[in-house]
């Protein structure tokens, strides 16, 4: 399984959305709301809760300071991500994404986005709840 570490990000269209973060931090990580507190953290695909993502971080950040992403719709730059084409789902490891023919057994599927070109990512997140047995 290829996990795909993103080391930055800049959003190419829209407005940036902003959260607290309940950790630290870094631009490039997927993230999702924990619903307890509000804040955001990185997302992995181990639970439905960690697996639903929304979006990916633009800066930054300590825990309680301002986290600022690109959400639902917009293409963020990023460091390679391959080829044009694949398809990005939440991985096994916190913040980082896989293609979606990556995944395992018992994995959350969550569908983040595609990549336009090899350094271009377009957030299209749907968030299955669907564990995969195969």
């Amino acid at each position: 399984m290829a996990i795909i570490s993103i080391t930055a990000a800049a959003l190419e269209s829209g407005q940036p959305s902003t959260a607290t973060a309940g950790e630290a931090l870094t631009a490039g990580q997927f993230i999702y709301e924990l619903s307890t507190d509000s804040k955001v953290y990185k997302a992995d695909n181990s639970t439905t809760d960690k697996a639903n993502v929304v979006g990916i971080m633009l800066n930054d950040c300590a825990a309680d300071q301002v986290a600022i992403y690109a959400g639902v719709g917009q293409t963020v730059t990023t460091s390679s991500v391959g080829a044009a084409g694949k398809i990005l789902c939440a991985s096994s490891t916190a913040g980082d994404c896989e293609e979606l023919a990556d995944g395992a057994v018992g994995e959350v599927i969550t569908i983040i986005g595609g990549t336009a070109s090899a350094t271009s990512v377009v957030l299209e997140i749907a968030a299955t709840s669907v564990v995969q047995v195969a």
